[in-house]
């Protein structure tokens, strides 16, 4: 389930049918990682399209495009990195489609993807409460009004389903992420 305490095997999952449909190279190992990072900007563009409008969207997909930490991480893709950037960006992407629209599928899927994201890398936990408590401290009116039991329940269950890999090795290895 895990590669290190804090790295899960995601990205091991994902290349299992890639590497046995087409072995292994080069081109098996970087591709799938770089159209990771292609997507993420993709679905940053769009995230920030409907977000603050297709100036502030071009401009940020510009810089994120041009960055050489963004670049170089998704590159060589030396952890998990590409995978934790796809799926934060398609987890908030789908969370502003939830606000904007209120239908309960999307907000599953928010927190499904949030919780893959820390089954694939834990320190994604750094950026998931900082959303979150940005989120508290700028809008706290408007996640009080979002919050229900039914909305409440099915977050739990999503991100519980993500992370589930990562609590059944927690749980077999006495907490070993968190020490």
């Amino acid at each position: 389930l895990m590669v290190m305490s804090y790295i899960g095997t995601l990205k091991a999952w994902l290349y299992r049918p890639l590497v046995s449909i087409f072995g292994t190279g080069l081109m098996v190992l970087r591709l799938p990682m770089l159209l990771a990072g292609v997507a993420s900007v993709g679905l940053f563009y769009r995230l920030f399209y409907r977000i603050a409008g297709l100036r502030a969207a071009i401009i940020g997909c510009g810089l994120l495009a041009t960055d050489a930490t963004y670049l170089l991480t998704v590159c060589f893709d030396w952890g998990p990195v590409a995978l934790q950037h796809l799926l934060l960006v398609s987890g908030l992407l789908a969370l502003v489609r939830f606000y904007r629209q209120r239908p309960l599928p999307p907000l599953f899927w928010v927190f499904c993807l949030l919780g893959l994201g820390m089954w694939d890398k834990a320190l994604a936990v750094w950026m998931l409460s900082g959303i979150g408590v940005a989120a508290a401290v700028v809008f706290p009116d408007r996640l009080l009004a979002l919050a229900s039991r039914k909305r409440i329940a099915i977050s739990i269950l999503g991100f519980t389903l993500g992370v589930l890999p990562l609590l059944v090795y927690n749980l077999e290895n006495e907490w070993a992420t968190f020490r």
